[in-house]
């Protein structure tokens, strides 16, 4: 973009999804929260609606915050899954509802947030 003028020269199709910080030069991964929460309802009903059960697990991707790299993972969802057994999951953070798991899209205490939900398990 031409500062001067506004005038766009050239966007490629990736030009909104990561970014430098300008303190360390680092690219990160920018996201919308409030559409990783809307997503993570949607596969919740979907998954309920053929389930007929509470999931236990979600398979997500998450922006760790020290070094700022995407990772590729698991969040157990309440005390015991069925997925424990069937598929030997181990996940990086349990949760102990929806509500819990939602506010993990959001910058948190625990070092990573949510920044795409794949499917629930």
């Amino acid at each position: 973009m031409n500062p001067n003028t506004g005038e766009i020269h050239h966007f490629s199709d990736e030009s909104l999804e990561y970014e430098a910080c300008w303190d360390c030069n680092e690219y990160c991964l920018l996201t919308d929260v409030d559409d990783t929460k809307e997503t993570l309802q949607e596969l919740y009903k979907s998954f309920k609606g053929s389930n007929k059960r509470e999931p236990g697990y979600l398979h997500c991707d998450v922006m760790k915050k020290d070094g700022m790299k995407g990772v590729n993972v698991y969040i157990k969802i309440g005390k015991t899954g069925i997925a424990d057994k069937t598929y030997g999951i181990d996940s990086i953070y349990t949760c102990k509802d929806l509500d819990e798991l939602s506010s993990l899209c959001d910058f948190n205490k625990h070092g990573f947030s949510i920044v795409n939900c794949i499917c629930f398990m």
